[in-house]
């Protein structure tokens, strides 16, 4: 016997969001800007720090390690402060699907 339930008895597509989910959601986004600004912090004391090493050897070796964690410290300020990219994608799925279903009936 199928335990699934079936695409009727499942929530509406369009359901708004609970106080609960909009509070999940403000709560995740908050974690992600607070870690972007933990993250910048230690890159911030570690690359200080390589710099500080590099100039006493008179070497520019820290410029390698100062790009690539950059471009990772670029690409993590994107994904907690950029446009919400995957959710406006997610809806406009779900609206492609909710077209899809209603002609089809």
């Amino acid at each position: 016997m199928n335990t699934q339930p079936s695409f009727a008895q499942s929530a509406p597509l369009s359901a708004p969001l609970s106080a609960h989910h909009i509070e999940a959601l403000a709560t995740r986004r908050v974690k992600a800007k607070l870690g972007w600004y933990h993250h910048a912090t230690v890159y911030a004391c570690v690359i200080g720090g390589l710099a500080l090493i590099g100039l006493w050897q008179g070497r520019a070796w820290p410029l390698a390690p100062a790009l690539g964690w950059g471009l990772g410290l670029a690409v993590h300020a994107f994904v907690a402060f950029g446009p919400r990219f995957g959710e406006s994608m997610k809806a406009k799925m779900l609206q492609t699907e909710r077209e899809r279903l209603m002609n089809r009936h």
